[in-house]
């Protein structure tokens, strides 16, 4: 698949706890006459005791992580500001997930599964 990068603007946000329970992030993003979604994963851990899900909490720090990551990447300093800021989208084209978020100005991107599998190998 060709890989492809188009600029962007964060239309909406969504931070917080999602339909199905779990506190996640998405920017809804429009095009050039497309719109899409980046975000959906799982950004806290069950808590489970006496051998019951209880409740969810963030048990290394991987919201604030996740979500300074963002805020880095797209250069503001609240999830506030993100609305209405352009950005540059790759992904494989119409479709298809969105593969990382960068800077339009700066060579600065965000790139999620290379996020998720940093804090997995220990690497922050």
């Amino acid at each position: 698949m060709d890989t492809k990068i188009e600029n962007m603007v964060i239309e909406s946000t969504m931070l917080g706890i999602n339909d199905r329970g779990l506190f996640d992030a998405w920017l809804m993003l429009s095009g050039d006459g497309s719109g899409v979604g980046f975000g959906g994963f799982c950004l806290d851990s069950p808590v489970k005791p006496n051998g019951k899900y209880s409740h969810r909490e963030d048990l290394d720090g991987t919201v604030g992580e996740y979500v300074r990551a963002i805020l880095d990447t797209v250069g503001v300093d609240t999830w506030e500001q993100l609305k209405g800021k352009y950005i540059r989208v790759e992904s494989d084209g119409l479709g298809r997930p969105i593969k990382r978020i960068g800077n339009l100005m700066k060579d600065k991107w965000f790139d999620p599964v290379a996020f998720f599998a940093a804090r997995e190998d220990g690497v922050e």
